[in-house]
């Protein structure tokens, strides 16, 4: 059974618009939805999930996916009548512990808490860190967060469609299939969207409405736009965001780093990618009857070499070197018991403790290679760094070894060799930080990838080659060859590539220095697929994705062969 719980007010057009996404996932993933079972919130048990009892389940059939979106986070202040008493979170909260204790088929679960900005600690503890889409402007003083938790993926159309339209502006209404609305559902009337079937959970013009009483960005008009006064609902967060024109850069997914990462999704995808390219994993539904057992390996896709540097956090006051990256230490103890320290005045989780190393890059422009003994793991500390910064990095240790500070016009650290490493003013956030290239390990748990060509006929073709590493140069191409098991030997010389030349899609190493050009968001792409990979994503062994170098995103799709990646190569 799917059970749809979709706020406190259950009514017949909420239950209208989840009934239709469900029927739109089951036919994207039979396997894990099949569109046989049933699916209904159940006469028989009550609206207050407080007051279930276990005979209310008796003769209802067991639930393998619970829906479970818009909903409302219990805080106060609010001028949304109905949400100060409804505490829907911890309502679901409350039916997911039950449904795991009380029955012996999984449960996958898809939450949307579109109403405000906190994160109860208690949601957080239970089901992990949600991933969070930025506020946009909902009228004239709305501004709020959305959060997501689900351990399913139902969006990778809604992906897809991002990318296929990166260089140019995303309608509304061509988002709207991909979240389940066929073109039959809605229709378009003096620039606004109608959707006579479905109302929505926002409706009224206090939540939707500009200065001028003209219908907020990304609100969609419900039955007759005509009527007075006019009726708005609230579209998915996905959705309201590309109204607005942002993208998946703006959603923030850095908590989604470190062991945090491979607890969540190692299970489901069974594999893990190389967390400095993927900050952003998208997989297939979890099989609802699937065990989940934690895997015994990672896969790691070296697909793109490491940023060439990247920020270390200059801490006067912190008394150890901190990495939230496992996939960093040489030499690495873990504990038996995982303790609790406070990092920077945060309680956070201390897995372990090892080596390891960088390189500094000196005030003359030398390579300085040194290592850091007893540095902490700690993969809470991306959680409440400042954008996602895994590494800390102790001035007390480091003066304990010799080394002397200078914060004057010219911050440098100077080594006790005597190299002097300039100290890079991180104004916008109010802190200090180094530039690290890091050193990995020769070994990174698993062996590198095995690439998987799209067809015998393109092996060892430059061009192709060209294109796949992202319009790299040729002088890149050359360093990748040996570092990716299944690249051809040799390649023969790059003939002229027109996207290179009009689009200048070429790019080295992303320069650090201050004032660089950003590029904008999916300039580059890497497209290809992956594997075969063990253990296998739910039946499938190879994997797919797209790459962006430029923004630090990433995202998969399981996939049977490589001819499935054929339809997806438009994107790349």
């Amino acid at each position: 059974m799917f059970l749809l719980f979709p706020c406190c007010e259950i009514d017949d057009t909420i239950r209208d618009v989840l009934s239709h996404r469900l029927a739109v996932l089951s036919k994207r993933y039979p396997g894990q939805l099949p569109s046989s079972a049933t699916h209904n919130w159940g006469t028989r048990l009550p609206q207050d999930i407080h007051l279930i009892r276990p005979s209310h389940w008796d003769s209802l059939p067991p639930v393998s996916f619970l829906d479970a979106g818009p909903c409302h986070a219990p805080f106060s202040g609010t001028a949304f009548p109905s949400a100060s008493g409804a505490k829907t979170l911890s309502k679901v909260l409350h039916i997911i512990r039950f449904l795991t204790a009380s029955q012996r088929m999984s449960l996958s679960y898809l939450i949307e808490n579109s109403a405000g900005a906190t994160e109860p600690p208690t949601i957080i503890g239970a089901l992990g860190t949600p991933l969070r889409v930025k506020a946009t402007s909902m009228g004239s003083t709305v501004q709020r967060d959305s959060l997501i938790w689900t351990n399913m993926s139902s969006h990778w159309d809604l992906i897809n469609h991002y990318i296929s339209h990166r260089q140019h502006g995303i309608p509304v209404a061509s988002l709207l299939p991909s979240i389940g609305f066929s073109p039959s559902d809605w229709r378009a009337q003096d620039g606004q969207l109608s959707l006579p079937r479905f109302s929505g959970v926002r409706n009224g013009p206090h939540f939707c409405l500009n200065h001028d009483g003209s219908p907020g960005p990304g609100m969609l008009a419900t039955g007759d736009p005509s009527l007075s006064p006019a009726r708005f609902a609230e579209p998915p967060c996905a959705v309201r965001a590309a109204a607005m024109g942002y993208t998946l850069q703006d959603i923030n997914v850095s908590k989604f780093r470190g062991q945090e990462l491979e607890d969540i999704l190692l299970p489901i995808l069974g594999s893990s990618m190389d967390l400095h390219t993927c900050t952003w994993i998208m997989s297939a539904a979890r099989a609802t009857n699937a065990a989940t057992t934690p895997t015994t390996s990672a896969f790691f896709a070296q697909c793109d070499a490491p940023p060439a540097a990247e920020i270390q956090i200059v801490d006067g006051g912190a008394s150890q070197f901190i990495n939230a990256n496992r996939h960093e230490f040489h030499d690495y103890e873990e504990f038996p018991v995982h303790a609790r320290y406070t990092l920077t005045g945060v309680p956070a989780t201390v897995y372990g403790t090892g080596t390891t190393k960088e390189v500094y890059t000196t005030v003359d422009g030398k390579k300085v290679a040194t290592t850091l003994t007893k540095v902490l793991h700690a993969p809470d500390f991306v959680s409440f760094a400042p954008h996602g910064i895994s590494r800390l990095f102790s001035q007390g240790r480091a003066q304990d070894a010799g080394a002397t500070f200078t914060y004057a016009q010219d911050c440098t650290m100077t080594l006790p060799t005597g190299s002097r490493i300039p100290i890079r003013r991180l104004r916008e956030w109010g802190l200090y930080g180094l530039m690290v290239e890091p050193i990995l390990p020769t070994s990174i748990l698993s062996p590198p990838p095995t690439v998987a060509l799209l067809s015998a006929t393109s092996r060892g073709t430059a061009q192709l080659w060209h294109r796949r590493l992202g319009h790299i140069h040729a002088e890149g191409i050359k360093k990748t060859l040996p570092l990716v098991t299944g690249l051809p030997s040799s390649l023969s010389h790059v003939e002229f590539c027109s996207p290179c030349v009009l689009s200048k899609s070429t790019i080295a190493n992303k320069s650090t220095a201050p004032g660089s050009r950003d590029y904008p968001p999916f300039h580059t792409l890497n497209l290809d697929s992956w594997g075969p990979v063990e253990p296998s994503l739910q039946g499938n062994n190879q994997f797919y994705g797209a790459f962006c170098r430029s923004t630090s995103f990433a995202m998969g799709r399981p996939i049977r062969s490589t001819a499935e990646i054929v339809p997806y190569t438009c994107v790349a």
